[in-house]
């Protein structure tokens, strides 16, 4: 909640209170006195209770300082003070926002809005957010929708992340990734847009792209944790271990107790053909919760044949990651090795839908679809595969994995 602790305001007139006291604590305030601003904005309240400015001051300041135990209460007085401003409603909404509580975020943003707050894209972006994170994709796009068209700086990144985060749980995979990509480019300094498209781009299987922008990540973020994991993710997905192994001691070096760090060496072992202590290390990071852990585990059990605890790992993680194309993909194989094809028809398709990139699953749906006596579509799919094939190829030739030798010799790697 970056805008929350250094984009406010408060301006004497805001609430008819004009006592010096005041203008000083907001002065303090501004040029970033906080203590000043603090004792300055008690000793106005210990003369007037009633002063909603000295309490929006207080409420800024805890929040800077992660307080939260008095931020919420200062700004619920701050509306019961001023009912009709809509400041106090907005800020009382990030804070809601930034606790992860997305209804009550929802609630005082749409009060805000009510009330006319001046900086309307920003409380448009802030409320789209919080109807995103609320579970309701729809509403959050409506809500961006509202703004005619893209905001002016400064809030113009947000603004792409936010409709990228929307579109990807509309499960509309390309327009998301030109979202991220534009608030990256906006905002490059922010590790969070490259983590979005890093992590987009893997679960959409555009790996020679993401591999392309982990080795740049992981170099201008050397110390994000998250970075540094999908930095070894991706060198996984092509199978350079070198690369995972050099990720695998960054983030240890990082974050020792980091539960990703069992999902790396995992891959490692994967990598490595050590089969039993890649499953141990899987198992570890699944039961800490790492996303893409249950996956990979059952990978290696479909590998050495349990397609049974393969298929409980795969129905396992599915709640908590139904927008994964890799997952619905190989559900969709485990039934069509049952012959279920009505399923495995229904998971292609949506794996399809989630990697629209990937040929494989083009593949597998020309198949199905001659299986089922459907000419017309299996050449459909039949064609996609060989045009993504071929753009999968040339995107492999000219992969950052063909440059490597070359990264090692700048310090990015080390020499395989």
């Amino acid at each position: 909640m970056r805008a929350l602790l250094l984009c406010l305001l408060v301006a004497p007139v805001l609430f008819g209170e004009e006592r010096n006291a005041l203008q000083e604590a907001e002065t303090a305030f501004r040029t970033g006195n906080l203590d000043q601003a603090q004792r300055l904005a008690r000793e106005v309240l210990a003369a007037d209770p009633g002063a909603a400015g000295a309490h929006m001051i207080l409420g800024v300041i805890a929040a800077r300082r992660g307080e939260w135990q008095e931020v919420i209460p200062r700004f619920r007085t701050v509306i019961r003070l001023a009912p009709t401003n809509p400041h106090g409603y907005f800020y009382l909404g990030q804070a809601y926002l930034y606790q992860r509580r997305w209804q009550d975020a929802v609630r005082f943003f749409t009060e805000a809005l009510r009330r006319n707050y001046p900086e309307r894209s920003r409380l448009l972006v802030e409320l789209a957010l919080a109807r995103y994170e609320a579970g309701t994709p729809q509403e959050a796009l409506a809500t961006l929708e509202q703004m005619g068209g893209v905001p002016e700086a400064p809030h113009t990144a947000r603004y792409y992340a936010v409709m990228a985060s929307v579109r990807s749980a509309l499960d509309q995979p390309d327009a998301a990734l030109e979202s991220i990509r534009r608030a990256r480019d906006l905002d490059t300094s922010n590790p969070h847009h490259w983590e979005f498209l890093i992590s987009h781009l893997i679960e959409t299987s555009q790996l020679s792209l993401a591999l392309a922008e982990s080795i740049q990540a992981q170099k201008k973020f050397p110390d994000e944790p998250a970075i540094q994991f999908l930095f070894g993710l991706a060198g996984y997905q092509f199978g350079y271990v070198h690369l995972t192994e050099l990720a695998l001691r960054n983030l240890t070096e990082l974050e020792t107790g980091d539960p990703r760090i069992s999902m790396l060496k995992g891959l490692a072992h994967y990598l490595r053909g050590q089969k039993e202590a890649a499953m141990r290390e899987f198992a570890d990071a699944a039961r800490h919760g790492v996303r893409g852990s249950k996956l990979l585990l059952a990978l290696v059990l479909k590998d050495s044949g349990d397609l049974v605890k393969a298929e409980r790992y795969l129905r396992e993680a599915e709640p908590s990651n139904p927008r994964d194309g890799q997952l619905q993909f190989e559900l969709a194989k485990i039934s069509l090795l049952r012959g279920e094809t009505s399923e495995a028809l229904t998971r292609l398709q949506k794996a399809a839908k989630l990697m629209p990139r990937e040929p494989m699953v083009q593949y597998r749906l020309a198949t199905l679809y001659r299986k089922l006596g459907d000419s017309r579509k299996a050449n459909e799919h039949s064609q996609s595969f060989e045009k993504l094939k071929k753009e999968r190829d040339t995107e492999l030739a000219n992969s950052p994995v063909r440059r490597l030798d070359g990264a090692a010799q700048e310090g990015v790697l080390p020499p395989p």
